[in-house]
């Protein structure tokens, strides 16, 4: 069971954020859980950081500041959905369930979650076409994960009826996103992850491969200098 240690700067009941940590059912590792970030916004409702990759030049909302102290995994969730936890608790319980999803592959599986990284940031520039991020098997995986834990604490009722409402008040720049994770069916196995990475990658395993040495060659490679293969997520699957 990993040690959690809370930041809760939007005071969200510590009961309900115990709640959502039990059923992510973590692993071992100290993670840093940052709840109502006003510095996480635009895009971002939530990112995690894992600790053993963090860059010089990285954003890492707040996070920054317990460097000099001993933990695997940062999550931080931005102040916008943390002070509407009461609102739409569901919506709440999947978002942040969605990041612990991501804790719990760099507690697992670090090399996998360099993988999920590096894909995102180069997938466009090798196949020469934009992607959403909803369309990548890690993110995917990470929604029918908050969605799981969403749906065992308050029931799949209250979890279409607050995506609707956040849909229908004009609460997202992301329609299809939400209507998409309804599609989905929740759960918190993420077995197969690798395998589903490699195979929507492949097809741009050349290029990738150029891009990342690149990068490393460069000094920009971040998370990919850990990685003494760089082809070994093909190779695995």
């Amino acid at each position: 069971m990993a040690r959690v240690a809370l930041i809760n700067r939007a005071g969200v009941d510590s009961n309900t954020l115990s709640s959502i940590v039990v059923e992510a059912d973590l692993p071992a590792g100290k993670v840093w859980l940052i709840v109502g970030d006003r510095l996480l916004g635009g895009a971002y409702q939530g990112v995690t950081v894992a600790r053993a990759f963090v860059s010089p030049a990285q954003n890492l909302w707040g996070l920054e500041q317990y460097l000099d102290q001993d933990w695997d995994c940062g999550v931080v969730i931005g102040e916008k959905w943390a002070v509407k936890q009461r609102e739409f608790p569901a919506y709440f319980a999947y978002l942040l369930g969605h990041e612990l999803g991501h804790a719990k592959t760099i507690l697992t599986n670090p090399q996998l979650a360099i993988y999920e990284d590096l894909v995102l940031q180069y997938i466009a520039r090798a196949a020469q076409h934009g992607w959403r991020w909803d369309e990548m098997p890690h993110e995917i995986r990470y929604d029918q994960f908050g969605l799981a834990i969403a749906e065992r604490l308050y029931g799949r009722s209250t979890i279409e009826q607050e995506f609707h409402r956040i849909r229908d008040e004009g609460l997202t720049d992301d329609e299809l996103r939400l209507d998409k994770a309804l599609t989905l069916r929740p759960t918190t196995d993420l077995r197969g992850l690798g395998g589903e990475l490699a195979s929507f990658s492949l097809p741009y395993r050349d290029r990738l491969l150029e891009l990342w040495k690149e990068a490393a060659d460069l000094g920009h490679g971040g998370a990919a200098a850990q990685l003494s293969d760089l082809a070994a997520l093909w190779s695995a699957s």
